[in-house]
């Protein structure tokens, strides 16, 4: 019933799935005004099904069809072709927005502002606050240029859509993003082309994961998404795997390293509920994030930015504007029941069933949030897995439930079985306790593996005789790496020893020495470190920035465990650890977008020295002119962290 007006910069509505070439879902929960979009979509696909795009994914033409139709059924009004340039605020209200139009700016007044724009523009111009990157370098998730290609499917050609990581760039930067989209599309370019490795289009948008996340009301988390969260102001369902497109775990939080690379959980399938308050930003009283700029901590936003997550928060900012005007009232006094009950009514808040057709790809497994484990089951389960030295997503509930398990745990720690006190240290060291570090100390100087041959080959691969062939799964860790990571939770000076000898090697891995600079900067940041042990803990900071390194000119799904290995162990003659011919298309782009990441490494040493409470270094002026605005903007943040800290 409220009077709506949809502004885009594009000339036609859906983003991502329309112009960005992403004509699928990956995982997320159907239900909801989604699925009658989606059913709008199969049934125009079938008007032209003996097409080349007629039996794969939902056409994004099809798309951009039944959107413009169902928002003009529905009564608003779409202008295309308007960029957001500016707004006013009172007292906490945007009263007014600004739009550059071909026609001339354009000023819109309205009660009632949804925040759809992906990278939060609206709520950017309004002063809300947001993070930009992950903590440790400013990263921000890598972004795709995908393009069209060739299959053949039935002995007859068919269109199939090529999604791979281009690089990484700042969308909130315009001239970077006019940079990574031409790199995007140069990536694109191969010596020499056949009818199966050459696009056939290329997507109009470049596929950006990440941008702005804002300070909602409620921040999901990952220990939400674990632990299947039920909230009382619930909108819906999120569910996926911790699908992060980094290999360099190190430069994620304490807790992402220790779910993904310590239990082996990147492909374990998650599923929360999310709450209302995710969608209101904490300084603004009337505007809903309803796009991938939400409230979600980094590690929670790997899981909860899918297409599916994004159209179901859309559908909820849209009734809750609407009784907000209604009402006269902000966005934190609408009434709930009511908002619940529009919800119900399309089926947004229901667990999916057999009567539900997941159109256009799966739905990811949410039987764990229609019947949650109690606390005292997955404390079992943990303790179980732990004295089988099994890794896996019971040993987070040990982290998470200390007081319960850890006599147990402490027992475990001094088994004579490495797996089992393996376990048992992860956990401890999540506790902060150094009791853990004599055992993680020990993984350091052992280079131990820890992988063995019978566990699951998609995501471990056993040693062999030949390093190169470790690590076919990216997303994986050895030991002595992983234990590398949380000596910064639980580490003293005790470990100094270890991390020096490490940076004696020859050579080590990029991913190697940003994780020993990564330690050393939270061992002086916790200041665990007298004045000899930072003397130390320095020393070992001069001999990185001058050791040679491995996988420094690489693309962003590279192989860091496998580099890692290689160079731990002499084997540093090339930056491939598998060497074989490209086999497809994806494969040919994949390399063509290697870029250099040094920057990384003097990132983390600089930060390191700034901890250790010491100058910044020489190398990190090297990169404040990078053209890849994520660079200087990483260090810039080194020159207000050192401010911070002077204040201090």
């Amino acid at each position: 019933g409220a009077r709506t007006l949809c502004f885009d910069t594009l000339g036609f509505a859906g983003g991502i799935g329309t112009g960005g070439g992403i004509q699928s879902y990956y995982f997320g929960v159907t239900g909801g005004l989604q699925q009658e979009l989606d059913r709008n979509v199969r049934d125009l696909m079938k008007r032209f099904a003996s097409g080349p795009l007629g039996d794969g994914p939902f056409h994004p033409e099809a798309k951009k069809i039944v959107l413009d139709r169902m928002i003009r059924d529905a009564g608003a009004r779409l202008l295309p072709h308007a960029m957001l340039f500016d707004v006013s605020v009172e007292a906490g209200r945007v009263t007014s927005a600004r739009l550059a139009t071909p026609a001339g700016v354009v000023e819109l007044r309205a009660p009632a502002w949804i925040d759809a724009t992906g990278d939060g523009d609206l709520a950017a111009l309004a002063g809300a606050s947001y993070d930009l990157g992950r903590e440790h370098d400013g990263l921000l998730h890598a972004y795709t240029q995908s393009c069209g290609g060739l299959r053949e499917l039935h002995g007859r050609p068919r269109m199939r859509r090529v999604n791979f990581d281009a690089g990484f760039c700042d969308p909130t930067d315009p001239e970077d993003l006019t940079r990574a989209r031409i790199a995007g599309v140069r990536a694109l370019m191969v010596d020499k082309f056949d009818n199966w490795t050459r696009p056939t289009y290329v997507a109009p948008l470049i596929g950006v994961r990440q941008g702005r996340l804002f300070h909602a009301d409620y921040m999901l988390s990952l220990a939400d998404q674990i632990e299947a969260r039920r909230f009382p102001d619930a909108i819906g369902l999120t569910g996926c795997h911790c699908d992060s497109h980094f290999v360099d775990f190190e430069f994620d939080s304490d807790e992402a390293v220790f779910w993904i690379w310590f239990c082996r959980n990147w492909r374990r399938p998650m599923a929360c509920q999310m709450p209302y308050r995710m969608l209101v930003p904490r300084s603004l009283n009337n505007v809903w994030l309803a796009s991938r700029c939400f409230g979600t901590t980094q590690d929670a936003h790997y899981s909860c930015r899918m297409q599916r997550d994004i159209q179901r928060v859309g559908e909820v900012a849209g009734y809750a504007a609407a009784l907000a005007v209604r009402d006269a009232t902000d966005a934190r006094q609408i009434p709930y029941p009511e908002l619940r009950e529009k919800l119900a009514a399309t089926g947004a808040l229901e667990l999916p069933d057999e009567s539900i057709e997941p159109l256009f790809n799966p739905i990811v497994d949410v039987s764990p949030l229609a019947r949650p484990e109690p606390d005292e089951a997955a404390i079992a389960a943990g303790l179980e897995a732990m004295r089988k030295g099994e890794p896996g997503p019971e040993l987070w509930h040990l982290y998470r439930h200390r007081d319960a398990v850890e006599p147990q745990v402490r027992q475990a720690l001094a088994s004579d079985n490495p797996a089992v006190s393996w376990a048992a240290a992860g956990v401890i060291a999540m506790w902060g306790e150094p009791d853990a570090e004599p055992r993680l100390i020990d993984a350091v100087r052992s280079l131990e593996y820890g992988l063995e041959e019978d566990e699951n080959p998609s995501t471990a691969t056993p040693r062999t005789q030949d390093p190169a062939m470790a690590f076919t799964f990216a997303r994986q860790g050895p030991n002595w790496l992983v234990a590398l990571c949380l000596l910064r939770v639980c580490g003293t000076g005790r470990c100094l020893p270890a991390l020096a000898e490490l940076a004696e090697r020859p050579a080590l891995s990029l991913n190697t020495a940003t994780a020993l600079a990564l330690t050393v900067k939270s061992l002086g940041r916790r200041q665990v470190l007298d004045e000899a042990r930072r003397d130390e803990a320095a020393a070992v900071l001069d001999r990185l920035a001058g050791i040679r390194l491995v996988g420094v000119f690489v693309p962003p799904q590279r192989p860091a465990s496998a580099l890692a290995e290689r160079a731990v162990h002499g084997a540093f003659d090339t930056a491939d650890p598998v060497p074989r011919p490209p086999r497809e298309f994806r494969e040919v782009l994949c390399r063509n977008t290697a870029a250099d990441h040094r920057w990384q490494v003097d990132l983390a040493i600089a930060s390191a020295r700034l901890a250790l409470g010491l100058d910044a270094g020489v190398a990190a002026e090297a990169h404040r002119h990078d053209r890849r605005a994520y660079v200087p903007r990483a260090f810039a943040r080194l020159g207000s962290a050192r401010s911070v800290a002077g204040h201090a």
